[in-house]
């Protein structure tokens, strides 16, 4: 390798973590080229066409690395219940919510990574924006990861839901009209009203 192509692979370390193929090849590198980084320990390997620098002074997020390898995924369920602190369990992989009609991407086996597949309403409703790092990921907002909770709530224990329901009524910042809204909008009102009657 050149030392043209090292400098401009060089000049990416600061200003992305995630490199895809393209972005090497727009350096001049070849695939032989890309073979020896990988074995000189330079980047690594995530998936097929997505690298990343094995040092780098920009903040490494793991959760920024998984939305790099499911670009349309939110961050769901357990994965939402850590990030808002609504649990103290500790997730032994990244869940994301796709659009149900969308085809999964192939998975790496590491950072594990769970998929699952949603309708329309339930995937578009409550998205947010997080920093994570130096990237911005999608998760669903507060009020959406709780009517999640009680959606899956015979799939993730009765014991999970009330531990997120207690937590949730505790924070500061909720938004019980706009738990309403979801609750509704995602045919669950019932079983909200009931919850909350108790919990509040």
């Amino acid at each position: 390798m050149n030392d043209e192509k090292l400098r401009a692979i060089r000049a990416l370390r600061n200003k992305i973590v995630h490199l895809p193929t393209s972005a090497l090849k727009e350096c001049g590198l070849s695939d032989y080229d890309i073979s020896n980084l990988i074995i000189d320990g330079e980047i690594q390997r995530i998936k097929r066409g997505l690298y990343r620098w094995v040092e780098s002074s920009i903040e490494y997020s793991e959760m920024a690395e998984v939305a790099q390898i499911v670009p349309a995924g939110v961050f769901c369920l357990y994965s939402a219940f850590a990030y808002w602190e609504l649990s103290t369990y500790i997730p032994k992989q990244h869940t994301l919510a796709v659009p149900r009609h969308m085809r999964i991407p192939s998975l790496p086996p590491y950072p594990k990574i769970k998929v699952v597949k949603y309708n329309d309403v339930r995937y578009n409703t409550g998205i947010t924006s997080a920093q994570e790092g130096n990237s911005v990921v999608m998760v669903y907002d507060l009020e959406k990861t709780v009517c999640d909770a009680i959606v899956h709530r015979n799939r993730i224990g009765l014991d999970l839901v009330k531990e997120i329901l207690g937590n949730y009524v505790g924070k500061p910042q909720i938004n019980i009209k706009l738990l309403t809204e979801y609750a509704k909008k995602m045919r669950i009102y019932g079983p909200v009203k009931t919850y909350f009657e108790v919990l509040l």
